[in-house]
């Protein structure tokens, strides 16, 4: 796909015109290459801003509102050209932007869960998405992850599922910040952590990175326990119990968001899954002994195939692409 293809795509990719298979295909685009990955968050950036209009806007405000978008998105891109060219087409995906508001766009909804309150949902598909909250702090939403909160955000409580980073910005007023999932709450002052609602929240884990939290079950609030930094914790549903480990050395926490990835004796059972999720991949390992099969490497935002040709040629596998995103692995032994 051509750059200016591929520009077209993705402002129809956010304007919602595209079907399920185009919309892979772009984002598949997207994944090619840093600059690609840029230009798509600049531009979702930018319709994020949008607010939602139940009205049908007038062509006059859709004129400008996309000339504020081309000032915002392209303010430090050379090639005017190029974007002059794409405008009729952009200001056509600009006008039902406006129309659906964040609903369709950025699946961004307005719900009332009681009278006189309003509640904003988001929710990042297929992307990691950041999000800025009304008080100044940032939420990295892992993909398939979804948040909620109140549309004021006066009670700084965010509803949780799914995995997400919280950046929380310290209010003079010492207002708390929680974070809410089905069982647990988490409570903070300034800090940044990640919490991880897994599968219908049987276990919910959180890492500190910065700051200091209270993490407890819902219903159990003297049995909170108290993180800093580098601490994790994970409550398990079954059991109702929070296990907490001190002191842990920063590894692969953050690589859904990073992209980058560190391993040291790991096993290559627990390497698989990071990158099968990062990069929205399968892989189906033959002989199941290989798992046990450990490597030492580190990953910085590099191409899935320099990934497998690297585990390919230092654990001696066997690695083919048996079709679109899935992948067989085989060998006899380990190196």
């Amino acid at each position: 796909m051509n750059e200016q293809d591929f520009q077209v795509q993705v402002v129809k990719h956010l304007a919602g015109e595209l079907s399920a298979s185009e919309s892979e295909r772009v984002l598949e685009e997207v994944r090619s290459s840093v600059e690609r990955q840029k230009f798509f968050e600049e531009c979702r950036q930018v319709w994020q801003q949008t607010e939602p209009s139940e009205e049908i806007p007038e062509i006059a405000n859709l004129e400008e509102k996309w000339d504020r978008f081309q000032k915002v998105a392209f303010a430090e891109k050379k090639k005017i050209s190029l974007y002059a060219r794409l405008r009729p087409m952009l200001r056509m995906a600009a006008a039902i932007v406006l129309l659906v508001g964040g609903a369709m766009i950025l699946n961004l909804m307005l719900k009332r869960a009681s009278p006189g309150k309003e509640y904003v949902v988001v929710q990042s598909q297929d992307l990691v998405r950041e999000v800025a909250l009304p008080d100044g702090s940032v939420v990295h939403l892992d993909k398939g992850g979804e948040i909620r909160y109140e549309q004021d955000f006066t009670s700084r409580n965010i509803e949780l599922r799914g995995k997400a980073l919280f950046e929380v910005l310290h209010l003079e007023n010492n207002a708390p910040f929680t974070v809410v999932t089905a069982s647990t709450q988490t409570t903070v002052l300034g800090t940044v952590f990640m919490v991880n609602a897994l599968e219908e929240d049987k276990e919910v884990q959180i890492y500190v990175k910065e700051g200091r939290v209270s993490f407890q079950e819902i219903d159990a609030p003297s049995d909170a326990k108290i993180l800093t930094a580098r601490d994790e914790a994970v409550y398990r549903a079954s059991a109702r119990i929070i296990e907490k480990r001190a002191g842990v050395v920063e590894s692969n926490q953050l690589s859904w968001k990073t992209g980058q990835f560190k391993f040291k004796d790991a096993p290559l059972a627990e390497i698989l899954p990071l990158i099968e999720h990062y990069y929205g991949v399968s892989f189906d390992v033959k002989n199941e002994k290989l798992l046990n099969c450990t490597y030492n490497t580190d990953f910085s935002n590099v191409d899935l195939l320099d990934i497998i040709n690297e585990l390919s040629f230092g654990l001696n596998l066997e690695i083919a692409e048996i079709a679109r995103k899935q992948y067989e692995i085989d060998g006899t032994k380990c190196n």
